[in-house]
């Protein structure tokens, strides 16, 4: 699609928060998937374990820039704190300092787009779940889990 905000591109990184439904959740919607698809390094602001998760499905983390560690908090506050961290940290570099870090990630960047291209879609738990979702039948909304829990629960117990 279209480069989302006029001067993109001139960024080097892209920060953006996720969707957080649930303090257990970790969600991923085209916020997180954009950077990666891009080849822009990114932080997002989600549930902890968000980039563990990113790893188990094989995105390699840019830890040339970016420290995780303080990011990886169970306490929101403690998250955005890291993240302010880390852009204060980037922030001290020079621009040719920041050319040669994201030249040095290239390959990693590369190698995260095409994970998320190989990535196999996530079908539902049932092919009557499915159905209503595919025809907006059940909302997908913030409240969408709670709701396919409940079609999901009636369905198993009839």
């Amino acid at each position: 699609g279209p480069i989302p905000i006029t001067g993109y591109d001139d960024c080097y990184i892209d920060v953006m928060a996720e969707s957080i439904e649930e303090p257990w959740s970790i969600t991923l919607t085209e916020k997180t998937l954009r950077p990666y698809m891009l080849l822009k390094p990114s932080l997002q602001l989600n549930n902890e374990g968000h980039y563990k998760y990113l790893q188990s499905l094989g995105i390699e983390l840019y830890d040339e820039l970016f420290d995780y560690d303080i990011i990886e908090k169970n306490n929101l506050k403690e998250r955005i704190k890291g993240i302010a961290d880390n852009l204060s940290h980037l922030a001290e570099h020079s621009k040719s300092d920041m050319d040669k870090k994201i030249l040095a990630i290239k390959d990693k960047m590369i190698h995260n787009r095409q994970v998320l291209l190989n990535l196999q879609i996530e079908t539902m738990p049932t092919a009557e779940i499915e159905y209503l979702l595919s025809h907006n039948i059940v909302p997908n909304d913030l409240n969408m889990p709670n709701r396919v829990y409940s079609i999901g629960t009636k369905w198993f117990n009839r």
